[in-house]
Protein backbone atom coordinates (compact mmCIF):
# COMPACT_ATOMS: atom_id res chain seq x y z
CA UNK A 1 0.00 0.00 0.00
CA UNK A 2 1.22 3.34 -0.89
CA UNK A 3 2.00 5.11 2.27
CA UNK A 4 0.55 8.46 0.79
CA UNK A 5 -2.93 6.92 0.38
CA UNK A 6 -2.78 4.53 3.65
CA UNK A 7 -5.72 3.70 5.98
CA UNK A 8 -5.58 5.19 9.72
CA UNK A 9 -3.32 2.67 11.43
CA UNK A 10 -5.21 0.35 14.47
CA UNK A 11 -4.39 1.81 17.79
CA UNK A 12 -1.48 -0.68 19.80
CA UNK A 13 -3.59 -0.65 23.03
CA UNK A 14 -2.14 2.66 24.51
CA UNK A 15 0.01 2.87 21.07
CA UNK A 16 -1.76 5.98 19.86
CA UNK A 17 -1.84 8.74 22.31
CA UNK A 18 -4.89 9.18 24.56
CA UNK A 19 -5.51 13.06 24.25
CA UNK A 20 -8.68 12.39 27.44
CA UNK A 21 -5.60 10.79 29.34
CA UNK A 22 -4.44 13.00 32.04
CA UNK A 23 -1.00 13.76 32.35
CA UNK A 24 1.24 13.83 35.85
CA UNK A 25 -0.42 17.47 36.88
CA UNK A 26 -4.00 16.25 36.21
CA UNK A 27 -4.53 18.37 33.21
CA UNK A 28 -5.62 16.65 30.13
CA UNK A 29 -3.21 16.92 26.90
CA UNK A 30 -6.06 19.58 25.54
CA UNK A 31 -6.89 21.43 28.49
CA UNK A 32 -2.73 21.91 28.51
CA UNK A 33 -2.47 22.96 25.27
CA UNK A 34 -5.17 25.46 26.10
CA UNK A 35 -3.08 26.68 29.36
CA UNK A 36 0.56 26.56 28.43
CA UNK A 37 1.54 27.59 24.65
CA UNK A 38 4.50 27.72 23.77
CA UNK A 39 6.17 30.63 25.65
CA UNK A 40 5.24 30.10 28.66
CA UNK A 41 7.83 27.78 30.25
CA UNK A 42 10.62 30.38 28.85
CA UNK A 43 13.94 31.14 30.70
CA UNK A 44 14.21 33.86 32.97
CA UNK A 45 17.11 36.57 31.91
CA UNK A 46 19.70 34.83 33.49
CA UNK A 47 19.03 31.90 32.00
CA UNK A 48 18.88 33.53 28.65
CA UNK A 49 22.20 34.63 29.20
CA UNK A 50 23.36 30.99 29.77
CA UNK A 51 21.68 29.48 27.48
CA UNK A 52 23.46 32.49 24.71
CA UNK A 53 26.79 31.65 26.38
CA UNK A 54 26.32 27.95 25.57
CA UNK A 55 24.75 28.30 21.82
CA UNK A 56 27.83 30.59 20.76
CA UNK A 57 30.35 27.45 21.39
CA UNK A 58 31.82 25.88 18.19
CA UNK A 59 29.58 22.51 17.23
CA UNK A 60 32.39 20.47 18.55
CA UNK A 61 33.63 18.31 21.37
CA UNK A 62 35.70 20.93 23.17
CA UNK A 63 32.36 22.91 22.91
CA UNK A 64 30.71 20.31 24.69
CA UNK A 65 33.39 20.49 27.29
CA UNK A 66 32.82 24.67 27.85
CA UNK A 67 29.26 24.13 28.17
CA UNK A 68 29.82 23.28 31.22
CA UNK A 69 30.92 26.56 32.39
CA UNK A 70 27.46 28.04 30.76
CA UNK A 71 25.43 25.33 32.27
CA UNK A 72 24.52 26.52 36.08
CA UNK A 73 23.62 29.90 34.67
CA UNK A 74 21.43 28.61 32.59
CA UNK A 75 19.84 26.35 34.81
CA UNK A 76 19.90 28.94 37.45
CA UNK A 77 18.01 30.80 35.23
CA UNK A 78 15.53 28.20 33.94
CA UNK A 79 13.81 27.34 37.30
CA UNK A 80 13.22 23.82 38.30
CA UNK A 81 10.88 22.69 35.70
CA UNK A 82 10.33 22.24 31.85
CA UNK A 83 11.88 25.24 29.18
CA UNK A 84 10.82 26.48 26.44
CA UNK A 85 13.40 27.12 23.72
CA UNK A 86 14.41 26.86 19.96
CA UNK A 87 16.64 24.49 18.95
CA UNK A 88 16.64 22.65 15.63
CA UNK A 89 15.07 25.44 13.81
CA UNK A 90 11.69 24.43 15.97
CA UNK A 91 9.96 25.46 18.97
CA UNK A 92 10.61 22.65 21.67
CA UNK A 93 9.44 22.08 25.60
CA UNK A 94 12.61 20.65 27.13
CA UNK A 95 13.76 19.17 30.54
CA UNK A 96 16.61 20.99 31.03
CA UNK A 97 17.96 18.30 33.45
CA UNK A 98 16.52 15.54 32.02
CA UNK A 99 18.20 13.32 29.12
CA UNK A 100 21.42 13.87 27.52
CA UNK A 101 19.63 15.26 24.06
CA UNK A 102 16.96 17.31 26.39
CA UNK A 103 20.31 18.74 27.80
CA UNK A 104 22.23 20.05 24.66
CA UNK A 105 18.68 21.27 23.05
CA UNK A 106 18.60 23.41 25.75
CA UNK A 107 21.67 24.50 26.22
CA UNK A 108 24.07 23.11 23.24
CA UNK A 109 21.68 22.17 20.22
CA UNK A 110 24.62 23.56 17.68
CA UNK A 111 26.38 20.05 19.09
CA UNK A 112 23.59 17.50 19.26
CA UNK A 113 23.75 14.96 16.18
CA UNK A 114 24.28 17.06 13.77
CA UNK A 115 25.55 14.91 11.30
CA UNK A 116 23.16 12.11 11.45
CA UNK A 117 20.40 14.67 11.94
CA UNK A 118 21.36 15.86 8.71
CA UNK A 119 21.35 12.07 6.91
CA UNK A 120 17.83 11.65 8.17
CA UNK A 121 16.86 15.03 6.68
CA UNK A 122 18.37 13.70 2.99
CA UNK A 123 16.70 10.54 3.27
CA UNK A 124 13.17 11.66 3.80
CA UNK A 125 10.25 12.84 1.24
CA UNK A 126 6.90 12.56 0.79
CA UNK A 127 5.59 9.28 1.32
CA UNK A 128 8.63 8.04 3.00
CA UNK A 129 8.33 6.20 6.60
CA UNK A 130 10.34 6.79 9.45
CA UNK A 131 10.69 5.44 13.56
CA UNK A 132 12.88 6.24 16.27
CA UNK A 133 12.56 4.18 19.12
CA UNK A 134 12.96 4.86 21.87
CA UNK A 135 12.14 8.24 20.90
CA UNK A 136 12.96 10.40 24.39
CA UNK A 137 11.97 14.20 23.20
CA UNK A 138 12.00 12.62 20.06
CA UNK A 139 14.53 14.61 18.09
CA UNK A 140 15.27 12.24 15.20
CA UNK A 141 10.89 12.28 14.58
CA UNK A 142 10.61 15.75 14.64
CA UNK A 143 13.62 16.41 11.94
CA UNK A 144 11.84 13.61 9.85
CA UNK A 145 8.86 15.09 10.07
CA UNK A 146 10.29 18.60 8.85
CA UNK A 147 12.24 17.37 5.87
CA UNK A 148 9.60 14.89 4.67
CA UNK A 149 6.22 17.02 4.65
CA UNK A 150 3.17 16.01 5.37
CA UNK A 151 2.42 12.88 3.52
CA UNK A 152 5.57 11.47 5.37
CA UNK A 153 4.67 8.96 8.12
CA UNK A 154 6.63 9.34 11.41
CA UNK A 155 6.12 7.22 14.33
CA UNK A 156 7.94 7.95 17.84
CA UNK A 157 8.15 5.21 20.21
CA UNK A 158 8.19 5.79 23.42
CA UNK A 159 7.09 4.12 26.84
CA UNK A 160 6.77 6.79 28.76
CA UNK A 161 3.11 8.83 28.90
CA UNK A 162 4.27 12.32 29.76
CA UNK A 163 7.16 12.09 27.29
CA UNK A 164 4.53 10.88 24.80
CA UNK A 165 2.33 14.51 25.37
CA UNK A 166 5.26 16.27 25.69
CA UNK A 167 6.33 14.86 21.96
CA UNK A 168 3.11 15.89 20.79
CA UNK A 169 2.81 19.14 22.22
CA UNK A 170 6.12 19.87 20.52
CA UNK A 171 4.75 18.58 17.25
CA UNK A 172 1.84 20.10 17.23
CA UNK A 173 3.51 24.04 18.19
CA UNK A 174 6.03 23.28 15.15
CA UNK A 175 2.94 22.19 12.89
CA UNK A 176 4.07 18.51 12.36
CA UNK A 177 0.63 16.67 13.05
CA UNK A 178 1.69 13.79 11.41
CA UNK A 179 4.08 12.36 14.20
CA UNK A 180 2.33 9.53 15.78
CA UNK A 181 3.26 8.33 18.93
CA UNK A 182 3.28 4.70 20.10
CA UNK A 183 3.52 3.45 23.77
CA UNK A 184 5.22 0.14 23.87
CA UNK A 185 8.23 -0.91 25.35
CA UNK A 186 10.37 -2.86 22.50
CA UNK A 187 11.99 -6.26 23.58
CA UNK A 188 13.47 -9.07 21.50
CA UNK A 189 9.99 -10.79 22.39
CA UNK A 190 5.85 -9.85 22.12
CA UNK A 191 5.63 -10.05 25.64
CA UNK A 192 1.84 -10.72 25.41
CA UNK A 193 0.15 -9.19 28.87
CA UNK A 194 3.94 -8.44 30.41
CA UNK A 195 3.91 -4.71 30.76
CA UNK A 196 7.09 -2.74 32.12
CA UNK A 197 7.15 -0.17 34.38
CA UNK A 198 8.23 3.49 33.27
CA UNK A 199 7.92 6.90 34.84
CA UNK A 200 7.89 4.93 38.71
CA UNK A 201 4.06 4.61 37.93
CA UNK A 202 2.79 4.37 34.25
CA UNK A 203 3.17 0.44 32.26
CA UNK A 204 3.85 -0.03 28.80
CA UNK A 205 3.14 -3.05 27.35
CA UNK A 206 6.41 -4.84 25.83
CA UNK A 207 6.43 -5.99 22.42
CA UNK A 208 9.00 -6.95 19.80
CA UNK A 209 9.83 -4.57 16.95
CA UNK A 210 8.44 -6.29 14.38
CA UNK A 211 4.92 -7.30 15.77
CA UNK A 212 4.48 -3.50 16.85
CA UNK A 213 5.09 -2.49 12.74
CA UNK A 214 2.37 -5.66 12.06
CA UNK A 215 0.20 -3.68 14.45
CA UNK A 216 0.45 0.13 13.02
CA UNK A 217 0.13 -1.48 9.37
CA UNK A 218 3.37 -0.79 8.26
CA UNK A 219 3.97 -1.92 4.71
CA UNK A 220 7.40 0.30 4.59
CA UNK A 221 10.50 1.37 7.10
CA UNK A 222 12.75 3.87 4.86
CA UNK A 223 14.89 5.02 7.99
CA UNK A 224 15.58 3.70 11.96
CA UNK A 225 16.83 5.60 14.71
CA UNK A 226 17.36 2.79 17.58
CA UNK A 227 18.37 3.51 20.82
CA UNK A 228 16.85 0.82 23.67
CA UNK A 229 18.81 1.37 26.65
CA UNK A 230 21.60 -0.91 26.02
CA UNK A 231 19.13 -3.32 24.19
CA UNK A 232 19.55 -2.72 20.64
CA UNK A 233 21.54 -5.63 19.64
CA UNK A 234 18.81 -7.95 20.93
CA UNK A 235 15.74 -6.13 19.60
CA UNK A 236 17.80 -5.24 16.55
CA UNK A 237 18.00 -9.13 16.05
CA UNK A 238 14.80 -10.11 16.78
CA UNK A 239 13.61 -7.71 14.11
CA UNK A 240 16.20 -8.58 11.50
CA UNK A 241 14.83 -11.84 11.95
CA UNK A 242 10.99 -12.02 11.93
CA UNK A 243 10.54 -8.65 9.74
CA UNK A 244 9.93 -8.87 5.84
CA UNK A 245 12.46 -7.91 3.93
CA UNK A 246 10.43 -4.47 2.38
CA UNK A 247 10.67 -3.20 6.41
CA UNK A 248 14.46 -3.37 6.88
CA UNK A 249 15.34 0.60 6.70
CA UNK A 250 17.45 1.43 4.48
CA UNK A 251 19.03 3.97 6.44
CA UNK A 252 19.61 2.81 10.48
CA UNK A 253 21.26 4.90 13.29
CA UNK A 254 22.60 3.26 15.87
CA UNK A 255 24.24 4.23 19.29
CA UNK A 256 27.83 3.55 20.24
CA UNK A 257 28.51 1.56 23.37
CA UNK A 258 30.01 3.91 26.25
CA UNK A 259 34.09 2.89 27.21
CA UNK A 260 36.76 2.10 25.33
CA UNK A 261 36.50 -1.58 25.34
CA UNK A 262 33.21 -2.39 24.81
CA UNK A 263 30.99 -4.47 22.70
CA UNK A 264 29.02 -2.97 19.64
CA UNK A 265 26.92 -6.29 19.57
CA UNK A 266 24.05 -4.36 17.80
CA UNK A 267 26.44 -3.04 14.86
CA UNK A 268 27.85 -6.25 14.39
CA UNK A 269 24.39 -7.94 13.97
CA UNK A 270 23.67 -5.05 11.58
CA UNK A 271 26.54 -5.94 9.36
CA UNK A 272 25.73 -9.27 9.43
CA UNK A 273 22.60 -9.32 8.43
CA UNK A 274 23.57 -6.65 4.88
CA UNK A 275 24.18 -3.29 6.40
CA UNK A 276 27.54 -1.13 5.82
CA UNK A 277 29.19 1.66 7.42
CA UNK A 278 28.26 4.79 6.62
CA UNK A 279 29.90 7.11 8.85
CA UNK A 280 30.37 7.12 13.03
CA UNK A 281 30.31 10.06 15.35
CA UNK A 282 31.62 9.59 18.96
CA UNK A 283 27.54 8.90 20.10
CA UNK A 284 26.47 7.16 17.06
CA UNK A 285 26.97 4.86 13.68
CA UNK A 286 25.10 5.15 10.35
CA UNK A 287 24.69 2.72 8.65
CA UNK A 288 22.87 1.93 5.45
CA UNK A 289 21.45 -1.16 3.70
CA UNK A 290 23.23 -3.02 0.78
CA UNK A 291 20.05 -3.46 -1.40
Amino acid sequence: MDETTRTPPPRFDESLEDETAPDASGRTPAEAARLARHGAHRPGLIGQAGMALGRALPPTRAGLRLAGAARPLALLGAGKGLADVRALGLKLRVDPRGSLAERRLFLTPQCHDRRELAAVARLMAPGKVFMEAEAGIAAYALRAARSGGPHARIIAVEPSPDMRRRILFNARTNGLEQIETAGAALSDYEGGPLLRLVDGHAAAKVTGLAALCDQLRMTRLDGLRLSVNGAEARVLGAFLADAPKPLWPGLLILPRPEGKDAKDEALATAIARGYRIDFQTPSNTVLMLNR
